[in-house]
């Protein structure tokens, strides 16, 4: 079921009813809106972790200076989706089963579409649709400008996002298959079976599709027919999470299992490069990579660079709490979330913070980050939308190479 409304009628309908009381959903604390400046280096986010290698590496530019509230959009449940923004709107998943489409710069609803179970996975923003899965395993396909279900395809993992490349959607099953379907209308246009289900989110780029299995097993298959290229089975029963590939180098931390690590495997072969473990020995979670370095969360509570080459730490950096969330890259500036309810930016030379900005509750997903503007939600429900304070720049807009 869908509910469509132009832009213009629920603009008009969000002022009335500001001034009646808040209803159900609405944008609040809305105080300003990104600098229209920004908007000539503004390009879009259009799915999970940034793009098909799932790299981390967002366009920004990000907040400078200390950030502030722009807008705040409420979400029954909690919000377990990273934000895509394409075209100046933004597109998040809910614990309601809501797939909301907002305005990036003001928080006003343009659309709703209700999934029959939660909406836990993130989504993906190519040309002129919006695919992102349900917790009951069906795909969907909606248009990107109306809310309107195009296909929906039934028995991929719950929680798990798809990979969008060259007009195919890449997404894996929890009863152990890799699906390539056909962007514009479904049709299955192979499957390669992985042996056991589906861990996390896929990954497409060097002409591989690289996913995780729950028997700790790193599948590469060929993007074009779903060919095996090499298998790469983890120490000590670890299931990896969702995978990263950048220029020729596959990445993934493990969770579960005796032990955990950060892996880096070369594309073409499978070979290990190296591996990288937490002194505590916590989980390490996918890393956004740029210039030659890799940031990797770890349970722990901090954040470690690692020489992309070697995997030998430059710095790390330890909040207050858990950081079991990914980070976004951004130029100069790494952005995440820690479970101490706080936003962070960090200097990717120095490791030094560069700001903090508290949130109301947990992240269960990173942050995207564009048009100075960093979006993330919450436990709590709340979508946040944190920028610039007036009269403030923005961090870097130099991309980060991947």
């Amino acid at each position: 079921m869908s509910f469509v409304m132009s832009r213009s009628i629920v603009t008009l309908v969000l002022l009335a009813s500001m001034l009646t009381g808040r209803p159900h959903g609405e944008a609040v604390a809305q105080v300003s809106t990104p600098d229209a400046s920004h908007e000539s280096v503004q390009t879009d986010v259009p799915m999970y972790r940034g793009n098909a290698g799932r790299t981390g590496v967002m366009p920004g530019p990000g907040p400078m200076g200390q950030p502030t509230e722009l807008w705040r959009y409420q979400i029954p449940g909690e919000v377990q989706s990273q934000p895509a923004v394409v075209d100046g709107v933004l597109y998040v998943g809910g614990e309601d089963g809501g797939v909301y489409a907002l305005e990036a710069a003001t928080g006003a609803e343009v659309w709703r579409f209700t999934a029959d179970a939660p909406v836990s996975s993130s989504p993906a923003v190519v040309d002129g649709l919006v695919y992102i899965g349900s917790d009951d395993g069906t795909l969907y396909a909606l248009e990107a400008g109306t809310g309107v279900e195009r296909w929906a395809f039934p028995g991929t993992r719950s929680n798990a996002s798809a990979a969008v490349s060259d007009g195919v959607v890449y997404t894996g099953s929890e009863d152990g298959f890799l699906y390539a379907l056909d962007a514009a209308t479904g049709a299955q246009v192979w499957s390669a079976e992985l042996g056991a289900g589906a861990s996390r989110s896929a990954a497409v780029a060097q002409a591989i599709v690289a996913i995780g299995d729950t028997d700790g097993i790193v599948h590469a298959v060929d993007a074009t027919n779903g060919e095996e290229r090499w298998r790469f089975p983890t120490e000590g029963g670890g299931i990896p999470g969702t995978i990263a590939i950048a220029q020729d180098t596959v990445y993934f931390g493990t969770q579960e299992g005796e032990t955990h690590a950060l892996y880096a495997v070369d594309v073409t072969t499978g070979q290990e490069r190296w591996s990288f473990a937490a002194p505590s020995g916590e989980t390490m979670r996918v890393p956004a990579i740029g210039d030659g370095v890799v940031y990797s969360a770890s349970d722990d509570g901090a954040i470690y660079a690692l020489d992309a080459a070697t995997g030998e730490e430059r710095w790390h950096f330890t909040t207050g709490d858990a950081t079991g969330i990914s980070p976004a890259l951004v130029g100069n500036v790494l952005y995440f979330p820690s479970s101490d309810r706080t936003l962070y930016a960090v200097d990717v030379a120095s490791g030094e913070e560069v700001w903090r900005f508290p949130i109301d509750g947990i992240a269960l997903q990173g942050p995207t980050v564009i048009g100075g503007v960093a979006y993330i939600g919450t436990s709590f429900g709340n979508l946040y939308a944190i920028g610039s304070s007036e009269g403030d720049g923005a961090a870097s807009a130099s991309p980060a190479s991947d």
